[in-house]
C-alpha cells in the first residue's frame, strides 16, 4: 500500500477539495456496534434514538458541517431512510445524533433506535 501526503487537495482548476475529517457508521437497534470510522475515538448509545460520537481529534471550532443518515437494514443492506436524524449538540470533541420516526411532512415522531446510522463531519 502507498501513502500520499499533501497539505491541500485541489481540483485541476484550483478549487479546494475538503474530504470528511471525521466519519463513523454504527448499528443502533439490536446491539450497539461501531462498524467503521475515521477519527472517532468512541461511539455511545445514549438512550433510545440518541447516540454520541466522540472524536479522536479536536476540531478548531464548532463551525463544522455535520451530516447524518439513518435507515432500516433489509438483508444487510441500507434502504431509504424512513426517519429523521439530527444533530442536537456539537462541540470540538464530540457530536450527537438523534433519530426518530417519520410521521408526515416534516414532523418528527417518537425517537427510536435505527438499524444503521452514520455521521460525517466536514471542517477546515
Amino acid at each position: 500500500m502507498s501513502t500520499i501526503k499533501v497539505n491541500t487537495l485541489q481540483t485541476t482548476s484550483g478549487a479546494e477539495l475538503s474530504p470528511a475529517k471525521i466519519w463513523g457508521v454504527v448499528s443502533g437497534k439490536s446491539s450497539f456496534t461501531l462498524h467503521d470510522d475515521v477519527n472517532i475515538s468512541s461511539a455511545t448509545d445514549s438512550g433510545t434514538g440518541r447516540y454520541t460520537f466522540s472524536f479522536g481529534i479536536t476540531l478548531s471550532n464548532t463551525n463544522y458541517c455535520p451530516t447524518t443518515s439513518d435507515g432500516y437494514n433489509i438483508v444487510n443492506s441500507w434502504d431509504q431512510s424512513i426517519g429523521f436524524s439530527r444533530v442536537p449538540f456539537r462541540s470540538t470533541t464530540s457530536a450527537g445524533i438523534n433519530t426518530s420516526t417519520h410521521i408526515s411532512g416534516v414532523t418528527a415522531g417518537t425517537e427510536e433506535d435505527k438499524d444503521k446510522l452514520s455521521m460525517a463531519i466536514f471542517s477546515n
